[in-house]
């Protein structure tokens, strides 16, 4: 039966971690983009598979369907976007977006 997870590029009974963001605590904030990849390369972290790096356009938006990239058995999540260089806007908090894929939401409902 379905476990509540997706097992990626992860060997079964095997525990795997791919990142996406950082936050620094001895500073209190979260790392720019090339900070963050420079940590995961020195630490010798998987990161997320990055899908776009560039100008946002609303042609992303489809990004967030279709199979997922590190298991093509399974339907995407989504994705994260984020700007290479951390801002906060007073009006929205921490510039950062999540777009969840309407093939993985409909997935979960079947689940509920």
């Amino acid at each position: 039966g379905y476990t509540g997870r997706f097992a990626y590029d992860v060997p079964k009974g095997d525990v795997g971690l791919r990142l996406f963001d950082a936050f620094d605590l001895s500073r209190g904030v979260y790392l720019d983009d090339e900070a963050f990849c420079g940590v995961c390369e020195k630490l010798g972290l998987a990161q997320a598979p990055v899908l776009h790096r560039g100008a946002w356009s609303a042609d992303l938006v489809e990004l967030a369907e279709g199979p997922a990239v590190l298991n093509a058995g399974h339907v995407k999540e989504g994705w994260v976007a984020r700007p290479l260089v951390e801002r906060f806007d007073e009006s929205v908090g921490r510039v950062i977006l999540k777009m969840r894929g309407q093939g993985y939401l409909l997935k979960e409902g079947d689940r509920a």
